[in-house]
């Protein structure tokens, strides 16, 4: 679910660069969406993000990793009061703000802890490879850059708790089980 999340959100967010309707799509932050015609595409980013967040830390809670289901509440919990607070507002900046350095930094954690050196360094240099690839032209444009590569690490990360999650027991080798041992009865 957090792929299909992931992949609507993405779509969703190409969608509002390509229809540009104010024509500074490319350079307004994720929060501006929601301030202009049509508002409808900034609240759906919020509430697929904050659904994603909902969605990891519930996954991380299920596998009994509930340090990590905090953070994702925690994080998922300042995104939104970003989501409900006006955009110029000081609250809003500042919550953005701490979302932003918390994940960082415990993305940062979870490779350093995991040995995944290169990984690490990689993740390490990938606010300052935005900037650069942004050319330092406007907020808007190295924000929604780390908030894609957030998406992507938060899939990664769901991904790898999701692997730890108990099987389902009705499936079709149970059923088959099932039938294999009725069979056995009647020939007996």
């Amino acid at each position: 679910m957090v792929k299909t999340l992931g992949l609507a959100f993405a779509l969703l967010l190409a969608y509002t660069h390509i229809a540009n309707v104010q024509g500074d799509a490319y350079h307004r932050p994720l929060s501006l969406f929601r301030d202009y015609s049509p508002a409808w595409i900034g609240y759906a980013l919020f509430v697929v993000l904050l659904a994603i967040g909902l969605e990891i830390a519930r996954t991380a809670y299920r596998v009994g990793a509930k340090f990590r289901a905090v953070v994702y509440l925690v994080a998922t919990g300042l995104l939104g009061v970003v989501a409900a607070t006006p955009s110029q507002g000081d609250l809003h900046t500042v919550c953005a703000l701490v979302a932003m350095v918390a994940l960082f930094a415990y993305y940062a954690v979870l490779l350093y802890r995991g040995e995944f050196l290169f990984w690490l360094l990689m993740h390490l240099a990938v606010p300052s490879l935005l900037m650069m690839a942004s050319r330092v032209e406007s907020y808007g444009i190295w924000q929604k850059g780390m908030i894609l590569y957030f998406l992507v690490a938060a899939v990664v990360h769901h991904h790898r708790l999701a692997q730890w999650l108990p099987k389902r027991k009705r499936g079709r080798i149970e059923a088959k089980r099932v039938r294999v041992r009725i069979g056995r009865k009647k020939a007996d």
